[in-house]
């Protein structure tokens, strides 16, 4: 972990300071510059910062205080306190994420990081995938939208089913192979796409005659066959299955924009039952209900590991604002990369949503695709669930929002972990810790899409 801070004039030497009941540890160093920006950084080394962390895993958080001495004798400064906490157990799994501009090579594409291993690399790069990405929950499958030769990156795209320790692919003829998102049963058995067109043009380069316009479909993995349409109202999007494969929640509802875009949508789940010959859909339920004001929009659900638990991104645009007129992205209260978007959690079984408020900070941080990491975690006799979201923060002076103010901006999207306290959720409180940037990221890229699996099949490099 890199603690960064801002030096005041004549600042030469620095003292990094941890204290608790359990640690004191200073470590002294000079100003180690971030580029033009003016503030300082300090990457502890590997040897002492594991002492911190066995040391401060499941204790109370430790503060965090960083003081100046210059060329005046006596005058030191200090400054305000931060803390760190850290939970008793390790991270584990793996976690596939859209990479817009790959680390050390060309391409962009989909890459990897493994934390039992530590390691990161790119995954499949092929093809332009568009970063819409759909792991297995064991790790063996991947489903992704690429571009084709043919078409380039105009829809519909191709769907690319990979199998991930071969990294072999099949592409599935359309219809089947139009897709934008997806969604795996967690036993690998179907899975569930959005496609773009409801008819293709048999007519080079083979557009949409029509528009799906939010008809989802099931497939059947095996096969690569459409076993039907899902029973859905119209206009869904961002399909995801429940950890027993006994639901299916999704967005619908309001404005249907298409492709990725939808406005004012609500959440909706679906009962599904795979046990027979033939899969059976349940009847449609409101897991909530957008509200009619500011152009309130909920989309990117995702069951939390026990199922009990469903994240997902809002956007709420402001008095005054215009959902039409879109912003330096394109778009206000859509679900394509809004800056609006905010992270919230409902109980699965339905109930009234609470604002990740922590995990979110303050400012409009585009704060979205919510994922959650399949593993429980412990902190203090508690359990604990991890998540991650793409945000377009400030990552102290390394990665600056283009909003921020701070010249050189950056402006790129990263991927944060945040943990999440479900008795501070049961009791309908903000159940979040403060997010945590994931330090294998490329700060000139953006990261996008966070998804999670149990284990990371083959080598990462």
């Amino acid at each position: 972990m890199e603690i960064q801070w801002k030096p005041a004039a004549g600042t030469t030497v620095f003292d990094v300071a941890f204290s608790s009941a359990t640690i004191d540890l200073h470590v002294l160093t000079p100003c180690n510059p971030i580029g033009a920006t003016g503030g300082c950084g300090l990457a502890i080394d590997q040897t002492v910062w594991s002492a911190v962390t066995s040391t401060l895993a499941g204790e109370d958080p430790a503060d965090v205080v960083v003081r100046g001495a210059g060329a005046t004798p006596g005058k030191i400064g200090a400054s305000a306190k931060s803390s760190v906490q850290l939970a008793k157990d390790d991270i584990k799994g793996g976690l596939y994420y859209f990479n817009t501009l790959a680390v050390g090579a060309t391409k962009p594409g989909i890459y990897r990081y493994d934390f039992a291993t530590a390691q990161v690399g790119p995954f499949y790069t092929a093809g332009q995938c568009a970063g819409c990405h759909a792991l297995s929950k064991d790790g063996t499958k991947m489903l992704a939208p690429i571009c084709t030769d043919a078409r380039g990156c105009g829809r519909p795209m191709q769907l690319a089913v990979v199998d991930v320790a071969t990294k072999q692919v099949v592409t599935p003829p359309y219809p089947v192979g139009d897709s934008d998102t997806q969604a795996w049963s967690p036993n690998n058995e179907f899975y569930v796409t959005t496609p773009t067109c409801a008819t293709i043009s048999p007519t080079p380069p083979n557009g949409c005659a029509t528009n799906a316009n939010g008809v989802m479909s099931l497939i059947d993995a095996a096969t690569n066959a459409k076993v039907g349409n899902v029973p859905a109202g119209p206009g869904a999007m961002y399909p995801s299955f429940s950890n027993d494969g006994k639901k299916l929640v999704y967005a619908r509802g309001g404005v249907f924009r298409g492709p990725l875009g939808i406005q004012k949508s609500s959440l909706f789940l679906l009962d599904f039952d795979a046990s027979q010959a033939s899969p059976a859909w349940g009847v449609e339920k409101a897991l909530f209900t957008a509200g009619t004001a500011d152009y309130e929009n909920n989309y990117h659900p995702s069951f939390s590991p026990d199922d009990r638990w469903v994240l997902f991104t809002r956007s709420n645009c402001q008095q005054g604002d215009d959902p039409n007129a879109g912003d330096i992205n394109g778009n206000v209260c859509d679900s394509y990369n809004d800056y609006t978007a905010r992270t919230f959690v409902i109980p699965a079984a339905g109930g009234t949503p609470v604002e990740m408020k922590r995990a979110n900070g303050e400012g409009r941080n585009t704060v979205s695709w919510p994922k959650w990491a399949p593993f429980k975690s412990t902190y203090k006799g508690g359990d604990i669930f991890w998540y991650t979201v793409s945000s377009v923060r400030d990552y102290g002076f390394r990665a600056l929002h283009t909003r921020s103010g701070v010249n050189p901006a950056t402006g790129v999207q990263q991927l944060w972990l945040v943990g999440f306290d479900p008795k501070k959720a049961e009791s309908g409180a903000d159940a979040s810790f403060a997010p945590v940037w994931l330090p294998f990221q490329d700060v000139t890229s953006s990261n996008h899409i966070g998804q999670w699996t149990e284990a990371i099949i083959g080598p990462v490099k």
